[in-house]
């Protein structure tokens, strides 16, 4: 009587599965149809997108319905192609344009599948979605849903929710069913190709794959590729080599040729967008590793001499001026001494939090509420806070700035007392990201917030000294 009521549930979960698919098939390609009358003029060339898109869609179909029904190398390809798509930017397109087009219907499309799958395997991953302190993921990512009531910018504030949630739900399914080794790995491959995609496109569509800056009068183009600034392609390679040095250390990459590679290119990419913070807190992450493993006199002696060295030449060392002026970009000190106009921004955003501190402007908001009224004397703007939790008490309020800092917390207490290298490089790159950049939580869901959603997730799990807790996990 049980195997047949099971072999009948079975039948149901697989004819549901098979509904919404089709659902999701049939939304996309009327949606695709409207959006392709309105936005494009008919030539018959457009003609062959039409086997393109409808070939693409059937992939992707095909590899949802096997990932919900368990099937490993589909859990891979759907873990791979949300790292590649969550920052990816294939048009252009005004600063505060928020809406839908194609692009933004293509990611919805698979962030949507990204929680089906999720939803599916709730009963295998309830233990780690309702665990302390990661609880905190799901209550502040239903509290940004909840900002969407009231927020400055409510489709944008929902996109972001949708997204966020979905990382909550499906992050854990590819931790039961793939290893640590097998889930790093799948990060690390996505990562490297959209960083050669978007080399490929700097070299051939050079004025959309870089970030113009003006440094004093001579205008400099920083390396972006697919992504929609250099700084965060700089952040994606900063985390590409954090995965890198986590797998190295603990023998997980084999291959030492491609770890020399990857890293080769990962080393040329970063210095190309030339973005300072992202490197000096992947260098800073790596750092820590090596002096709470290897901590020794000498190690402390250096550390010690190294920074008397740099306060001396800071204070005392009047040609200091002059390499610190030309280590800025735009060849004067105050960008370093403002960290490039940072202050003012912060400034600015203390005052718009004073104004509503507790409920915040709404999850994403902070592009409006900067934009609208802030602006430097060069003329530009920004759609951050430049700092983690500025940018979480601005668009969340106190609220979700709790469970924010509930899980940095616990994130810093574990980075001393445990022993997970995977958790504690994250934390530490996250943290000091944070201080100079809104990171993890911008304004929309980003490469940084899956990969510190999967290391709250990972704390325990990869800590040796928790014993076989990873195991006691997929033997559910």
């Amino acid at each position: 009587m049980i195997s047949r009521l099971t072999i009948k549930s079975n039948h149901l979960l697989n004819s549901a599965i098979l509904i919404i698919l089709a659902v999701i098939l049939g939304l996309s390609i009327s949606t695709s149809i409207n959006l392709i009358q309105t936005k494009f003029t008919f030539t018959y060339g457009n003609i062959f997108l039409i086997p393109v898109i409808l070939c693409a869609l059937s992939i992707y179909i095909v590899s949802l319905y096997k990932a919900m029904t368990g099937a490993k190398w589909a859990i891979k390809f759907h873990l791979g192609l949300l790292v590649f798509i969550v920052d990816a930017s294939f048009r252009t397109r005004e600063f505060n344009d928020i809406s839908l087009d194609w692009q933004t219907l293509l990611k919805i499309t698979i962030w949507l599948g990204a929680l089906l799958i999720g939803i599916r395997f709730i009963p295998n991953t309830i233990y780690l979605l309702l665990k302390w302190p990661n609880i905190s993921i799901l209550l502040l990512g239903i509290w940004i849903s909840v900002t969407s009531i009231y927020s400055y910018t409510p489709s944008y504030t929902m996109g972001g929710a949708l997204i966020f949630i979905s990382m909550s739900f499906f992050l854990p399914v590819s931790i039961v069913y793939l290893t640590p080794r097998e889930m790093l790995n799948t990060i690390c491959i996505s990562l490297v190709f959209f960083i050669v995609c978007s080399w490929g496109v700097y070299f051939l569509f050079p004025i959309i794959g870089s970030t113009p800056f003006w440094a004093g009068s001579e205008l400099v183009l920083r390396l972006s590729g697919l992504a929609s600034h250099a700084n965060i392609l700089g952040r994606i390679t900063a985390v590409l080599l954090a995965l890198l040095f986590v797998l190295y250390v603990n023998r997980y990459f084999k291959n030492r040729l491609l770890l020399f590679l990857y890293s080769f290119l990962g080393i040329i990419t970063i210095i190309n967008t030339q973005s300072r913070t992202a490197a000096g807190a992947l260098l800073i992450a790596i750092i820590f590793y090596y002096l709470k493993r290897k901590f020794t006199a000498s190690v402390l002696l250096l550390n010690v001499g190294i920074i008397s060295l740099l306060c001396y030449l800071l204070l005392f060392d009047k040609n200091t001026t002059v390499l610190l002026e030309s280590i800025s970009r735009s060849g004067s000190i105050k960008e370093l001494y403002t960290f490039t106009n940072r202050t003012d921004i912060w400034n600015f955003v203390i005052t718009k939090i004073k104004e509503a501190p507790f409920l915040g402007y709404g999850y994403g908001a902070s592009r409006e509420v900067i934009s609208s009224e802030y602006m430097t004397s060069g003329g530009w703007t920004v759609p951050h806070a430049h700092n983690l939790i500025l940018q979480s008490l601005l668009t969340t309020g106190i609220i979700g700035t709790f469970f924010l800092v509930s899980l940095l917390t616990y994130q810093m207490i574990r980075t001393f007392n445990g022993n997970n290298s995977f958790s504690e490089t994250i934390f530490i790159y996250i943290f000091i990201t944070g201080i100079f950049e809104s990171g993890a939580i911008g304004p929309v869901p980003n490469t940084l917030t899956i990969i510190w959603i999967t290391g709250v997730y990972y704390q325990d799990i990869l800590d040796k000294g928790k014993g076989n807790e990873y195991l006691k996990l997929r033997d559910v």
